[in-house]
């Protein structure tokens, strides 16, 4: 007896720049806590900014959300609230003209039109570099983002770590002002340097 029902038979999608996604690659799949934070959860749509930022098909990530009315999540940089803002500017035959989105999406992600500030956008304009390769924060020693504050060493553990630190980050270099994201290291993170120099010192003393 025959199982055919009559359906054809799936297609695959051609290749097209969805396949050149920075979020296809497999250390950003099954991330959807990031990719789909709400407005609530900053720290994660930072991440999931800052990573689309990076991707080699951005802007036409962002301009595919926007031609198709996403409404949930981060795409090309851009968050549901940025789309539904930038489709209430255009009128209903503008938001499916392919030429005027691609024009407004570029706005958006390179212009004044999209001026919230991160911790990524905070660390740039609050650090100068120091002699022999070290890093310095002006200004005020701590800021607010997201409603809570974060010290200096914080947020130069999180925009190189992508993570929250896990209790206090300490400096581990010899310049006092440093605050090199690759000079801070937090509580876990000493720990097991802690745990990878005694095993080191036993295999030295054992050889």
């Amino acid at each position: 007896m025959s199982n055919y029902t009559g359906a054809a038979p799936a297609s695959p999608r051609q290749t097209d720049w969805r396949d050149l996604g920075l979020c296809r690659q497999p250390q950003y799949k099954n991330q959807a806590d990031m990719w789909f934070a709400t407005v609530h959860d900053k720290l994660d749509r930072d991440q999931a900014e800052q990573t689309c930022r990076r991707c080699p098909v951005v802007q036409a990530c962002a301009i595919w959300a926007v031609l198709t009315n996403i409404q949930h999540g981060t795409w090309g940089a851009l968050h549901e609230e940025h789309r539904a803002a930038l489709r209430r500017r255009l009128s209903p035959e503008q938001r499916t003209d392919p030429a005027t989105v691609k024009a407004a999406v570029h706005q958006a992600l390179n212009g004044a039109d999209n001026p919230q500030r991160t911790l990524h956008t905070i660390w740039a304009e609050r650090t100068q570099p120091l002699p022999d390769g070290h890093l310095e924060w002006t200004g005020k020693q701590s800021v607010v983002y997201g409603g809570r504050p974060y010290t200096k060493k914080q947020v130069a553990f999180y925009i190189s770590r992508g993570r929250m630190p896990v209790g206090i980050v300490r400096r581990t270099c010899e310049v006092e002002e440093c605050v090199l994201p690759a000079h801070v290291a937090d509580g876990q993170e000493r720990a097991q340097q802690a745990v990878d120099d005694a095993l080191r010192a036993a295999a030295v003393k054992a050889s």
